[in-house]
């Protein structure tokens, strides 16, 4: 949830997100290699717009998880 400023100080956006770990990650005890982030930018006080970003984590790589935390909290 993205609060704005305005008047009353209510919230201006709400989102949910959510990464769920695969089945075949649960076979192989394999970590969620996917990240997001949703970001809200403020102008005047209030959100005015939302930033969302997701990133699906290169499975080949050896720490996909971090890199998709990363780009997605740079």
């Amino acid at each position: 949830r993205v609060t704005g400023g305005g008047r009353s100080g209510e919230a201006c956006w709400r989102y949910a997100a959510r990464s769920v770990v695969g089945t075949s990650h649960i076979r192989k005890d394999v970590v969620c290699q996917d990240f997001c982030a949703i970001h809200g930018v403020d102008a005047l006080r209030r959100a005015d717009a939302v930033i969302a970003v997701a990133a699906d984590g290169a499975g080949s790589a050896a720490r996909a998880d971090r890199g998709a935390q990363k780009a997605c909290t740079a």
